[in-house]
């Protein structure tokens, strides 16, 4: 039977995340009203065109939608995430203006678009700097890029980058040279980093979520969450988290 609740098969490869961010409607750390000022600022319309990579419940894509009225093609690997974004649209979405699609991303074929999204999930292109470049040759011209991305905030403890990160500070970089990434090719529009706040209730969340969470794998999820989020609570200030909308300069 297929599922069609959302509740991740023990063979998802997104079963942790969508665990984790069990009635969470942003997959990523957020401060109220942030993403939808970013989303005005791109100025788009019933005639635009987005894609959303990496977009999990596509709680995003659906914000774009109510905002904007465009249609936008979110894409996903993981059957449950892409299960909730369905049933999402089937109420919020009355015009049918999303598309969910479950597969790995694919650029070849994609249309151009003139919003390209990508918030948490730039591993899927390989990396920020790989996203950059992907997402921007499958803007129409005038087009935007809206990417999320951590950074660091503060020189992480090498105890932190030993336990959590391989030993590898470049795991993110620090801010400035983000920005400096970002000034080569592109024009911020608009940003966001997210405050402490934000960041606290995103990771308490998470955590209490894996905590509750039933099936054969529970107790190694459990254990997981728990050693990442007493990990940030001891050293996680060093982490950010921001928002950027960007056109080609």
């Amino acid at each position: 039977m297929p599922n069609t609740r959302g509740a991740p098969a023990a063979d998802d490869p997104g079963r942790y995340s969508v665990l984790g961010h069990r009635g969470m409607p942003l997959w990523h750390p957020n401060d109220p009203g942030a993403l939808e000022r970013l989303i005005d600022a791109a100025r788009l319309g019933p005639e635009s065109s987005v894609l959303d990579v990496g977009c999990g419940r596509a709680e995003v894509a659906l914000r774009i939608i109510e905002r904007t009225d465009a249609r936008v093609r979110a894409v996903d690997v993981s059957p449950a995430a892409i299960a909730i974004a369905r049933d999402a649209a089937s109420r919020r979405d009355p015009r049918g203006r999303l598309d969910a699609v479950c597969a790995p991303f694919d650029a070849t074929g994609e249309a151009p678009v003139d919003l390209a999204v990508c918030i948490g999930s730039t591993h899927v292109l390989g990396g920020f700097d790989g996203t950059l470049t992907a997402l921007g040759a499958l803007l129409r011209p005038g087009g935007r890029l809206l990417i999320g991305e951590g950074f660091w905030a503060e020189e992480p403890d090498p105890q932190w980058l030993d336990r959590r990160f391989g030993g590898q500070r470049d795991a993110f970089c620090d801010l400035k040279a983000l920005r400096a990434r970002l000034a080569w090719g592109w024009r911020v529009v608009a940003e966001h980093q997210v405050s402490r706040a934000g960041w606290l209730a995103y990771e308490s969340g998470h955590n209490a979520n894996l905590r509750a969470a039933q099936g054969p794998d529970a107790a190694a999820m459990r254990a997981r969450s728990d050693g990442w989020h007493g990990d940030w609570k001891r050293w996680g200030s060093a982490l950010g988290f921001g928002l950027w909308l960007a056109a080609r300069a």
